[in-house]
């Protein structure tokens, strides 16, 4: 189980200051593309720590763009994993990752669950 909180207006205060440098190490291509708001690129970013957090990880060993939260066509989020943390996660037995994302104005959080 992993949790993480995001607050909106810090998130967009680092967009601000580091830009593309950021967003580009962070998020993959397929989920920049998918992602029409700073409030979405939060959720996504808080469901990363989150997994991170599930793993036992931490920032340690994994890169973040080897995360990638998509949505399914019914706009479900859903998580694909590669590198380093699909090896991390394939030695904890873990064969599936639910992943909730929910945000209002000022808050993203994301809740994650690793099913073995």
């Amino acid at each position: 189980i992993g949790v993480d909180i995001v607050e909106i207006e810090r998130f967009k205060k680092i967009i601000e200051k580091y830009g593309e440098k950021f967003i580009k190490r962070v998020f993959h291509e397929k989920e920049i593309s998918s992602s029409h708001s700073i409030n979405t690129l939060a959720g996504k970013f808080a469901g990363k720590e989150a997994i991170m957090k599930m793993l036992g990880t931490g920032w340690r060993g994994i890169k973040w763009r080897e995360i990638k939260i998509l949505k399914s066509s019914h706009g479900k989020p859903y998580v694909e994993l590669e590198g380093n943390a699909k090896k991390i996660c394939e030695d904890l037995g873990i064969k599936r990752i639910q992943v909730s994302i929910s945000h209002v104005r000022t808050l993203a959080c994301a809740f994650v669950i690793g099913e073995t």
